[in-house]
């Protein structure tokens, strides 16, 4: 059966679709997003029945799906604010999913948000000479920030001819929901080259 029909099947409202759409980062459904999502759903249901996997709790089970939605879906760093507004769960739910992630996918989490952030910079026009202002989220922001404090503590290789040859520390304000980082865009290029080593 395609995902066409399987999806006229369901019969989900109107309502039901944007909020399909909401949960998998898009304004509606589309078929290469619910493919990724019958392939996710379809192992998590085999591995269930083989005993490969089989979780325990609802809060095991809620923190697994939100994990997968975002690592091979949406392909975005994990927030509160995300997983309360999106999937519709309480504030005070959507902080338990995110500490549990942190504690047990911590690495994984870093990789998502390292990766959205080259993303977010590499679209970024950064042939100006001036030094340039990009807009993140708050995990994208701190992958950045963590990436120039790893180089400009790189002092070995800031010499001319080395590696980090003329960086410098950028320029950031973090708020809530939208912080920015301004930075040369040859440190820009080191970011994104530092972020690309852990992504």
């Amino acid at each position: 059966m395609k995902i066409a029909q399987w999806m006229t099947g369901l019969d989900l409202s109107a309502d039901e679709k944007k909020a399909l759409g909401r949960a998998l980062g898009i304004d509606e459904p589309t078929e290469e997003k619910i493919e990724k999502l019958t392939q996710i759903a379809l192992t998590e249901y085999i591995e269930w029945l083989i005993g490969k996997r089989r979780l325990n709790t609802i809060s095991e089970i809620d923190a697994y799906r939100t994990f997968r939605l975002f690592s091979g879906i949406r392909e975005e760093p994990i927030s509160i604010e995300s997983i309360a507004n999106d999937l519709s769960f309480s504030p005070g739910k959507a902080i338990s999913i995110v500490s549990r992630l942190r504690y047990g996918e911590g690495r994984a989490l870093a990789r998502l948000a390292n990766a959205s952030a080259i993303r977010t910079i590499n679209a970024a026009n950064l042939k100006s000479a001036e030094r340039v202002t990009i807009y993140l989220d708050g995990a994208e922001y701190d992958a950045v920030m963590y990436a120039a404090g790893e180089i400009m503590r790189d002092t070995t290789k800031h010499a001319k001819g080395k590696k980090w040859e003329g960086c410098e520390r950028p320029d950031g304000e973090k708020e809530k929901y939208l912080s920015r980082i301004k930075a040369a865009p040859k440190m820009w290029r080191y970011i994104v080259e530092k972020l690309s080593e852990s992504s």
